[in-house]
């Protein structure tokens, strides 16, 4: 397709701020599953449930993922990242009542505020990025997911020991208001290119239109497919890692948080890595698929921790882990932005999320119906662990990236 007339914004400010949010946004993604050992007593429900939490966000997520083209058309891409902080931060705090229907109320809203960032964020970074440096840049904003997910695992555990879980929560959510108010200098700028006159719903714009678009191109829908595998390993790791660590292999909360910070530590890493190889060293769906290929290894490796592990054996394989189950999403998306049609990036990004986000309504109920189910956490990662493993053989057969298909 076609690049952008120029550079209309400049780059540090767009992945500045493109960054901010997305790091906040991942915190309040994030946040929920590290507060649910806490949490699970004052809301009197097994922490195996925040599968089911996790899924409405997700559902969220999907739905105004959907719709956010028309929004960023409309009010902007930086506009709509600061309603996104908003909705997080409404969401954290009806998270803090401990009633199962606020928690629903919660879990929607934090969904609302996933949802439109990376169609937003795509929309942006497009225009001021080219071929060969887009797979780095959007790997560089996309480290705000680990960033935000890292902080989430070491801060939580702390503001918990500090204070309690519900002050832990409001905290991150004035984190979000303050995220949301700090990006405004350089809204003008990024909003640029915003239309006034966009229909919101309807003429095109719905949530069907997205989808259609994503469809339509055979290499967008393998890209998907593979996508939706990745996505529910990495909700899966997302959601019980921390779970799985303070119940199965008997680490505190403190110990728990630190492995995972350490995984998401792997994910800033890797995701700067592959970006830096992805299209210059090694054609970028190749990558897509070895990363495949190391999650699955790694979630076997994760299948077998037991209560004999020392934290210094476990620690290097959440490290690896990392690195590939968090290192795959610039790169499919940074994909999905150069084979979108003309002005339908943010578009064709949120029918692809519905992939993403699809799986992890999908996933996250299963790995906690499956631990349910069997009592421990072995058969779901083995599961998983499969899929993943299938998924990514499957992406060494798409084309090379010399070799696109419309």
């Amino acid at each position: 397709m076609a690049e952008p007339d120029g550079l209309k914004a400049p780059v540090t400010a767009a992945v500045a701020g493109t960054f901010a949010v997305q790091t906040l946004a991942a915190v309040a993604m994030h946040c929920i599953p590290v507060f649910a050992p806490a949490a699970a007593i004052d809301y009197g429900i097994p922490e195996t449930q925040v599968g089911l939490f996790t899924a409405i966000i997700f559902a969220g997520a999907l739905s105004s993922g959907l719709v956010s083209g028309a929004f960023v058309a409309r009010y902007g891409a930086m506009r709509v990242c600061q309603l996104a902080m908003v909705s997080a931060a409404i969401g954290l705090a009806f998270f803090t009542l401990a009633l199962p229907w606020a928690a629903v109320i919660s879990a929607v809203l934090i969904g609302f505020n996933y949802g439109p960032i990376n169609p937003a964020s795509s929309h942006v970074l497009f225009k001021v990025t080219n071929p060969k440096n887009r797979p780095f840049i959007f790997s560089l904003k996309q480290t705000g997911v680990p960033m935000g997910a890292g902080f989430a695992g070491l801060a939580v555990p702390a503001l918990i020991t500090l204070y309690d879980w519900q002050t832990a929560t409001l905290i991150l959510a004035g984190l979000a208001l303050l995220t949301a108010l700090a990006v405004q200098p350089i809204r003008a700028a990024l909003d640029s290119d915003r239309r006034p006159g966009t229909v919101l719903f309807g003429g095109g714009t719905g949530i069907i239109a997205p989808v259609r678009m994503l469809l339509a191109d055979p290499v967008i829908r393998r890209l998907s497919l593979i996508a939706f595998s990745y996505a529910g390993a990495q909700a899966s790791i997302a959601a019980f890692l921390v779970v799985y660590l303070t119940v199965d292999t008997g680490f505190t909360l403190a110990q728990a948080g630190a492995a995972y910070a350490v995984s998401q530590a792997g994910a800033v890493a890797g995701r700067i890595f592959w970006g830096g190889i992805a299209g210059r060293v090694v054609p970028t769906r190749r990558v897509l698929a070895g990363q495949g290929i190391l999650t699955g290894s790694c979630l076997l490796l994760t299948a077998a921790f037991a209560t004999d592990w020392p934290l210094a054996a476990i620690l290097p394989v959440c490290l690896v882990l990392g690195t590939s189950a968090y290192g795959w999403n610039a790169l499919y998306l940074s994909e999905i932005a150069s084979l979108a049609p003309p002005g339908q990036i943010s578009a064709v990004t949120g029918g692809a999320q519905v992939f993403m986000f699809g799986a992890g309504i999908f996933y996250a109920p299963l790995f906690g119906g499956l631990a349910a189910l069997t009592g421990d956490f072995t058969i779901p990662y083995l599961v998983i662990a499969g899929l993943t493993l299938a998924a990514g053989l499957y992406g060494f057969f798409l084309p090379r990236d010399t070799a696109i298909s419309n």
